[in-house]
């Protein structure tokens, strides 16, 4: 079971102007794995995740959902997004809204709460919480509705670097609990490297470099392993 990217093309703009986001991209993933997507900005990784959640057609090419009959895809961005009028618990069942009453969901709230360090702010406004924890209720509201596949595009960057730490923790936990299959983009190579099994690397709409990061969990920035992978992955992209 696997997500299969076939000949993949994404162009905007009027011919002969075009600007091609994605050049004949293939592309297989494993579902279940943690896979971090690298770059520099303008390179792609955006577009991509914007096809796999199916918010963009493409120009040419397909994606397969090999194994997933009727795919539910959760999408966190930059920013929470969370909606001011409704309570952490209430943003976090904001998908109950958007579905029939007798749906059944994957995740209970109160385990949510308790997993994301959000127990005693159920209750909370969007306003009464630091970025950080809003960002913790964006992953919950994902999580609440059981999805599939989860792709996450630069959801931690605008934390400071200690909050960054905490929720990376909380999501490689999260991931090897629940064995749920995260696409994850990202500038900070550090980043790739203390999540990602496998580390994508992105250039002009094109697929540049692919490395399996065999390193044991929780990963330590200062070993040798971890710092010849990050040189290696710095030699192909040349650096930032």
């Amino acid at each position: 079971m696997a997500i299969k990217i076939h000949g993949l093309t994404k162009s905007y703009g009027p011919v002969p102007n075009q600007v091609r986001a994605l050049q004949n991209l293939d592309l297989t993933i494993e579902l279940g794995s943690l896979t971090m997507i690298v770059g520099k900005s303008g390179c792609g990784k955006t577009t991509l995740l914007r096809l796999l959640a199916g918010l963009e057609e493409p120009t040419t090419g397909n994606i397969e959902l090999e194994g997933l009959a009727q795919p539910n895809i959760g999408i966190m961005f930059q920013e929470p997004r969370l909606m001011p009028w409704l309570t952490v618990q209430q943003n976090i069942e904001f998908a109950k809204l958007h579905k029939e009453v007798d749906q059944q969901f994957g995740q209970d709230t109160q385990q949510l709460l308790l997993a994301l360090g959000l127990e005693r702010f159920g209750q909370a406004y969007p306003t009464e919480l630091s970025g950080g924890m809003a960002q913790r209720v964006a992953l919950g509201r994902i999580l609440y509705s059981d999805p599939d596949i989860i792709l996450m595009d630069e959801p931690f960057s605008a934390l400071d670097f200690f909050t960054r730490r905490d929720l990376q923790k909380t999501l490689r936990q999260l991931w090897q609990k629940d064995g749920k299959t995260i696409i994850f983009v990202t500038h900070d190579v550090g980043e790739a490297l203390l999540l990602g099994q496998r580390v994508l690397i992105m250039e002009a709409g094109s697929l540049i470099g692919d490395l399996k990061i065999d390193l044991a969990y929780p990963r330590n920035p200062g070993a040798t392993g971890f710092q010849q992978k990050r040189e290696d992955i710095l030699k192909i992209i040349g650096g930032f």
